[in-house]
């Protein structure tokens, strides 16, 4: 007898839809039933890592202890270099009630045959900050519409002063570009289209933050 082991759905059920977060990388919306799935999109959004990224994949037919269980995750990530990973988005407090570490410590064998890598995140790892800023930054200001007149001679006016060498902080690209409050707008949005990159991911991009062409790095 199939037995699951835990609430999450073995079939797709937006029973607990929350929204629709418009992927750019999907070039669609994807339906969320929480908030910290919302927040793990947007870092998806960001990963350069991830190349695609599937709603509610086939579940996976895994075993616990001898009981077969079939659970259906959160995410499916087409990854670079061929790879592949099911990502489990969870509250803490759910995967200490269900006892998710123990049971999905068994469903990874069951992926790994499967060609797949199981993550499990919570809002700890998912809401780590400067991370989720910087990505929700970098998302909202990329979409802010099709290039104008305008921000193409923004983004010049940001190439011109941003050598093709050495990385330079934020605040010394703005003071040069002379683009007063639009230029830190200017920058984050040439950030999310990956023109421009971030030296460290982990520091807040504020005018301290190091980026650089992309093309030099």
């Amino acid at each position: 007898m199939n037995r699951q082991v835990s609430d999450i759905r073995t079939r797709p059920s937006f029973s607990n839809f929350t929204g629709e977060f418009p992927s750019d990388r999907l070039g669609e919306p994807i339906k969320y039933e929480n908030l910290i799935e919302r927040d793990f999109l947007l870092l998806a959004e960001d990963c350069r890592v991830i190349e695609t990224l599937t709603n509610r994949p086939d579940p996976l037919i895994w075993s616990y202890r001898d009981i077969p269980c079939t659970t259906q995750f959160e995410f499916g990530c087409q990854l670079t270099g061929g790879r592949r990973a099911l990502v489990a988005v969870k509250w803490a407090t759910k995967v200490r009630k269900l006892r998710l570490v123990e049971l999905y410590r068994a469903a990874r064998l069951s992926a790994r045959r499967d060609g797949w890598r199981l993550v499990m995140l919570t809002e700890r790892q998912i809401r780590a900050q400067p991370r989720l800023a910087n990505a929700e930054m970098r998302y909202f200001n990329r979409r802010r519409g099709p290039a104008t007149p305008v921000t193409q001679q923004q983004d010049l006016a940001i190439f011109h002063v941003i050598p093709a060498g050495p990385p330079v902080s934020i605040g010394e690209v703005r003071a040069r570009c002379n683009l007063g409050r639009d230029g830190y707008r200017a920058i984050m949005r040439l950030l999310g289209e990956g023109a421009l990159q971030a030296i460290d991911p982990r520091v807040p991009l504020d005018d301290h933050a190091l980026i650089a062409r992309t093309s030099a790095l």
